[in-house]
């Protein structure tokens, strides 16, 4: 009995383009869910950060390479005064951290993220895309088996609706965490003596200070 066939083409080459040279890879729930239930989420916890856009806070899987500060201008101030850094250390295009370029293998590739499963198929408000137009997977004559071609798409919604979940939920538990950090931070000063309060003032003072003199210009 013959497999039943779609007609999208797509026969992963294993070149390794979509690894090697990239941005972040937005993740899902799931992934974070099943990283755990695996035991390898500790693995992952360097390379996973917050980004902020347009669409509100997310998780990305970062890449290796050379870190990129936000300019001036696209710097926006927290609630607190403060500059809003989130993203700040994301690599803009790099090489993933878990694909192993001598070998061209994945290093999780049975746990790779949602994303990496549905690639290079996409999905934004309510249609697929392709999300990489010049994968070579793409030139293969061979049509993509209709099972596996469901999961594709199952997965690349799922990154889609997750990610609108996560954009909701991360600044509540952000703040749900700053909110018990300070309030254990405030517990333990009350514990404090009269000295040692004056003497975490006086290493304040310094620091700020020493802040200042290295946000000054130089001449």
């Amino acid at each position: 009995m013959s497999e039943t066939k779609s007609k999208f083409k797509f026969s992963c080459t294993k070149c390794g383009k979509c690894c090697e040279d990239r941005g972040p890879v937005p993740l899902s729930l799931h992934d974070i869910e099943l990283w755990a239930s695996k035991q390898i989420i500790k693995n992952m916890f360097p390379y996973i950060k917050i980004r902020k856009s347009d669409a509100g806070l997310g998780l990305v899987l970062n890449m290796l390479g050379e870190k990129a500060p936000p300019k001036a201008s696209e710097k926006k101030p927290s609630e607190d005064g403060d500059e809003d850094d989130l993203g700040a250390d994301i690599v803009p295009k790099g090489k993933c951290p878990m694909y192993n370029k001598e070998g061209k293998t994945c290093l999780i590739h049975a746990n790779r993220p949602a994303y990496c499963r549905a690639f290079p198929l996409g999905y934004e408000d309510g249609s697929y895309v392709i999300e990489m137009d010049t994968c070579p997977g793409l030139e293969t004559k061979d049509e993509i088996n209709k099972d596996l071609l469901k999961q594709m798409r199952d997965d690349a919604k799922r990154v889609f609706d997750d990610g609108h979940q996560l954009g909701l939920v991360l600044p509540v538990l952000q703040a749900l965490i700053i909110n018990a950090m300070q309030e254990a931070s405030m517990r333990a000063m009350s514990r404090m003596s009269p000295e040692d309060l004056q003497k975490m003032e006086d290493l304040m003072k310094k620091m700020s200070e020493e802040k200042g003199k290295q946000d000054q210009p130089s001449k």
